[in-house]
């Protein structure tokens, strides 16, 4: 059993690429299914199948050595890998030249895992781009096997449908490059942008503890079938993109949830529809992203020509009477 939920582990932290050889296509890693041998032997293998988009994994049960020490244990065993059998993950990918970049749906890493692809012979060859003293990703071996019939059937029915999705839907939110995250976080799959105003803002502060804040960019959506898992329903969003480099110590900050006002009258919360960006940063830390602020009422995206947004930071001390703690960023900033 040990065994089996090992390599449920393994499954979750697979993939790294090497790049080597000639340029692998996405053709390439259609042509079959591959199988990633464990260097461990506690481990099982794992099985990869490659869509247009998609790639899933699943674990190779049949190579699992049986450990039990009694009938009830084999039993328990059997039923385990019956449900190893059934599970598999699937996330989305691109491939561009010999970089591979996988999305990650991890909601504490805000950065998708980005991978260089080569090939030895038959084999297809992983590693990742980036790898930090603390990476436990190794370079891993893709071995051919034959192309499963229901896989190919699974791989042509996702490209087929990612096609048809793509030339019919490129007004939905969830295929918007920048916004996507506003959709697929809050289950509106459905919603579409029928309306967007972007601005180019240059709107900055530094007079806070050595935090340099800056917003770069606003834009006000319109949308139609916005309904979010708390049934909350929305006409329009002002998305804010934040830049913010901190030099000085660690501090918390939250730009996600600031109040925002506009000069049509309405006020509003920011909330995490988005992937977080900010929160609790350390000295030397650089991070940007988009904070969205919900509206229920806008008739024309040009309405909202002036936003004022305010938010707090913080750091932590022991001295009582030190009044730069605690700060409120308040920034009106005018969209022309």
């Amino acid at each position: 059993m040990k065994k089996i939920i090992g390599s449920i582990l393994t499954l979750i932290a697979v993939f790294s690429l090497a790049a080597c050889g000639r340029n692998i296509s996405t053709a390439d890693l259609k042509a079959n299914d591959w199988i990633v041998e464990s260097e461990k032997s506690d481990y099982p293998s794992m099985i990869l199948s490659f869509s247009d988009h998609v790639i899933t994994f699943s674990i190779d049960s049949n190579n699992m050595e049986s450990s039990a020490k009694s009938e009830m244990e084999s039993i328990g065993e059997e039923f385990a890998k019956s449900i190893i059998d059934e599970m598999n993950f699937k996330y989305e990918y691109t491939l561009d030249k010999n970089k591979l970049t996988w999305k990650s749906d991890d909601k504490d890493n805000s950065e998708d895992e980005t991978y260089l692809v080569g090939s030895e012979g038959k084999n297809i060859i992983l590693t990742p781009e980036k790898i930090s003293d603390s990476s436990e990703s190794e370079k891993m071996v893709l071995k051919p096997i034959e192309k499963n019939k229901q896989n190919k059937k699974e791989s042509n029915d996702e490209s087929d449908s990612s096609s048809k999705s793509e030339k019919k839907d490129n007004s939905l939110l969830k295929n918007n490059k920048k916004f996507s995250y506003l959709a697929t976080n809050n289950g509106a799959e459905k919603t579409k942008i029928i309306d967007q105003k972007d601005y180019a803002t240059n709107w900055s502060d530094s007079s806070w503890s050595g935090v340099n804040v800056s917003i770069d960019e606003v834009s006000i959506l319109k949308v139609e079938d916005f309904k979010d898992y708390s049934d909350e329903e929305y006409p329009a969003f002002i998305m804010v993109h934040f830049n913010i480099d901190n030099t000085s110590r660690d501090v918390g900050i939250f730009p996600e949830y600031a109040t925002l006002n506009t000069n049509t009258g309405e006020q509003t919360e920011g909330s995490y529809h988005m992937k977080s960006f900010a929160g609790d940063l350390f000295s030397g830390s650089k991070v940007n992203g988009y904070a969205s602020f919900p509206l229920r009422n806008l008739e024309n995206v040009t309405d909202i020509n002036q936003i004022r947004l305010k938010f707090n930071s913080s750091y932590d001390t022991d001295d009582f009477n030190d009044d730069n703690a605690y700060h409120e960023y308040d920034a009106t900033i005018d969209l022309q």
